[in-house]
């Protein structure tokens, strides 16, 4: 598992395998920009070893999860795609 906190990397290079990653997002509380924060790449596969029964939406081995902090208000954001 990666975890990219580099602002410059983010900026750059989103990791994605899906659609672009956007370096912001409208924060769902205050309507201000939230802006990227942190990627998380699971590209070990280690979440699908956490899956709990029953389940039905879980991340698969090939995924990315990228957190979103308004630096206004303080609420966090994420979203997330996968392979």
């Amino acid at each position: 598992m990666e975890i990219v906190i580099g602002q410059k990397q983010l900026q750059e290079g989103r990791i994605s395998y899906q659609e672009e990653v956007p370096v912001t997002v409208k924060c769902r509380k205050c309507k201000a920009e939230a802006m990227l924060m942190m990627q998380v790449h699971d590209e070990g596969g280690e979440l699908v070893k956490e899956r709990p029964a029953g389940v039905r939406v879980w991340p698969h081995d090939a995924s990315v999860t990228s957190i979103y902090l308004c630096t206004e208000c303080g609420s966090m954001r994420a979203r997330w795609n996968q392979g």
